[in-house]
């Protein structure tokens, strides 16, 4: 299962620009109750889009107020598997902070949570 914030599960719409020094505050809403069902998942990965991003920009990002350790994935990716207490029924906050680098600002176009289940 994959949940996507689009434009219709997110209170800032993406694509969302974030300056130098500056964060974006992203909410995904959330319809299983993750947490309760930590014994069925096999894995949780988060995938934030960030297109405008090099190598050597700093980007964090936190879920629900917990820090998550992201590490590029691919070209204009990072990822990160997340624990599955961190994940909450309904709306998650998701903040994605631009620290510095080379870039006056990135922009974030895609947040995914996979959801992958033991069969």
């Amino acid at each position: 299962m994959c949940f996507l914030a689009g434009q219709s599960v997110l209170e800032n719409p993406l694509p969302a620009k974030i300056e130098r020094g500056s964060s974006a505050t992203l909410t995904m809403l959330v319809g299983d109750n993750i947490p309760e069902m930590e014994q069925q998942i096999k894995s949780l990965n988060l995938r934030v889009g960030l297109p405008s991003s090099r190598d050597t920009d700093q980007v964090s990002v936190r879920l629900n107020g917990h820090h998550v350790k992201v590490a590029p994935e691919k070209p204009g990716w990072i990822a990160a598997e997340v624990p599955p207490q961190q994940i909450k029924r309904g709306n998650n906050s998701f903040g994605i902070q631009f620290a510095g680098g080379p870039s006056e600002s990135v922009t974030v176009d895609g947040l995914e949570l996979t959801v992958r289940y033991r069969s």
